[in-house]
């Protein structure tokens, strides 16, 4: 499972602003997500780059259980 990390409504942002409006509520924390993973029985993994993505990719259909790659 794969998971693409984004801190902001950006979209929604982009209407807010286009209609002169105060940027609310689009923002937030960040999620840790391998965190949440392994609260479930996982294993989770921040991906930095390419060749991390390859690599936990392939360790993640070679595992038992879930992995979440965020």
């Amino acid at each position: 499972m794969s998971v693409l990390v984004d801190t902001s409504l950006s979209l929604i942002e982009l209407k807010q602003r286009s209609s002169q409006r105060p940027n609310v509520g689009v923002d937030f924390g960040e999620t840790d997500f391998p965190a949440v993973a392994k609260a479930y029985g996982g294993r989770g993994v921040w991906i930095e780059n390419a060749s991390d993505l390859k690599a936990e990719t392939e360790a993640a259909l070679s595992r038992d259980g879930f992995t979440l790659l965020a």
